[in-house]
């Protein structure tokens, strides 16, 4: 690997520099930044305009890994920083280190005194961003190459939304199902087991389907009025047998007492639907 760090010595040879930096980047196919989506790229595409110069640094082709990072880590470890990544994660230690905040005051102290010694930390500050943003983007591949091999902590639905979008929709269920092991979360647990549902309902499994919203009625977690209605719509358009999910949608009317009024009305809805549909079996 090779790292290049741009510098501008000269406030007056930023154009000069930008040409470089946009040359340097049109000979690679995608760039990857960590926040480059709401800071680099707009940041550099400002310069260049404001220096009448071509700004077509195409973002196409660009992969921001801190939204990955939002999705793996932040419920996790609560944030998703590059410095608590790199603690918690990449298990990486700046020994000595220049926090960003004081990045800009340097390097106003550089262009007051020509002192180039003050900015030796923020290249080895930078080098360090990098090197960390090569880890992580490596060990996210991997993460989403290889998920029953992880080798550091993860949130397991992040993962499985990740993998769903990108297809992989069998292994997406896995992960869905080792987060409802220990999921706590309620509105969490329930987006893991609507996927996890709906992984089942598109591949024919409605073993799995009652199985799946039998336990979450008794987890405590989800409503149970909701995991009723749940299995109220297996029985109903999977399995095929409205006496069954009836009787499911009453217990679900039951469980909700009439406390919210829209789902008090969707439910009235399926049970009245459900009894004129027992009706007919009935004749």
């Amino acid at each position: 690997m090779c790292l290049t760090q741009y510098f501008l010595r000269d406030l007056g040879a930023e154009p000069d520099m930008l040409e470089r930096v946009g040359d340097h980047l049109r000979r690679f196919d995608a760039l990857v930044t960590f926040n480059g989506t709401r800071f680099d790229l707009p940041l550099l595409q400002t310069r260049f305009l404001l220096c009448r110069m071509r700004a077509d640094i195409e973002a196409e082709s660009h992969l921001d890994v801190m939204n990955l990072a939002r999705r793996l880590w932040y419920r996790r470890l609560g944030g998703y920083s590059m410095a608590l990544l790199e603690q918690m994660i990449l298990k990486v230690e700046r020994f000595i280190d220049v926090p960003g905040w004081v990045i800009p005051s340097l390097y106003v102290q550089f262009l007051h005194t020509g002192d180039f010694d003050v900015l030796e930390p923020v290249f080895a500050h930078n080098a360090q961003d990098i090197l960390s943003l090569v880890a992580l983007h490596g060990l996210a591949g991997e993460l989403l190459a290889r998920p029953d091999r992880t080798p550091v902590v993860v949130d397991w639905f992040g993962l499985g939304r990740l993998l769903d979008v990108r297809g992989k929709v069998e292994t997406a269920a896995g992960c869905y199902r080792l987060a409802l092991e220990d999921e706590r979360d309620p509105s969490v647990r329930r987006r893991a087991a609507t996927a996890l549902a709906r992984h089942y309902r598109l591949t024919g499994q409605p073993e799995q389907l009652l199985d799946l919203w039998d336990r979450e009625a008794h987890t405590g977690i989800v409503p149970r009025w909701l995991a009723l209605e749940r299995l109220a719509m297996v029985w109903e358009w999977e399995l095929h047998d409205p006496r069954r999910a009836l009787a499911l949608a009453e217990k679900a009317l039951a469980a909700l007492n009439g406390d919210t009024p829209v789902h008090y009305q969707r439910l009235i809805h399926r049970r009245d639907r459900l009894l004129q549909k027992a009706s007919k079996l009935s004749l």
